[in-house]
């Protein structure tokens, strides 16, 4: 990120949609936190761990420390954030498979400079990925709630 804005100042290295918390679960979840862990009966934040806290650093300092992203990103969804990548305006961006025609909307060129790639864990490896089922639901009246959750998990 900072290697593009020396090359090309003017541009963010990475634009962050900073008001949707699914792109950071990569971070959470490769620095080895989770976002909730269940004690007994009840849930608990898993934010209060060193690991969580880790991930939260990495994240802010893009912005505060290493300046790769712009502090109006703390604002931007992940269509701003596509948005960004799509005009120039960012080296990266996070983005899902499900983007790819919004962006050539956004840039018809795009297609002929862009690549996937995925996200970097600390160690170098790939983090994981949240890959939808913020609309997954089990209903508290289902007759077979134990076959839903197994299918489910």
């Amino acid at each position: 990120a900072k290697t593009v804005q020396a090359k090309k100042p003017g541009t963010y290295g990475i634009a962050l949609p900073g008001n949707s918390e699914l792109p950071f679960y990569s971070f959470l979840w490769g620095a080895g936190a989770e976002i909730a862990t269940k004690d007994g009966d009840t849930w608990k934040s898993g934010y209060n761990t060193p690991e969580a806290q880790k991930a939260v650093k990495f994240w802010t300092d893009l912005v505060t420390v290493h300046k790769v992203a712009p502090p109006a990103a703390a604002g931007w969804n992940e269509v701003d954030a596509r948005t960004q990548f799509a005009t120039g305006k960012a080296a990266m961006a996070f983005a899902g498979s499900w983007q790819g025609g919004a962006m050539k909307k956004d840039n018809p060129e795009i297609e002929k400079v862009w690549g996937t790639f995925p996200i970097p864990g600390p160690d170098g490896k790939p983090a994981p990925a949240f890959a939808g089922g913020s609309d997954i639901a089990l209903w508290k009246d289902s007759k077979r709630q134990d076959l839903a959750w197994d299918y489910l998990t």
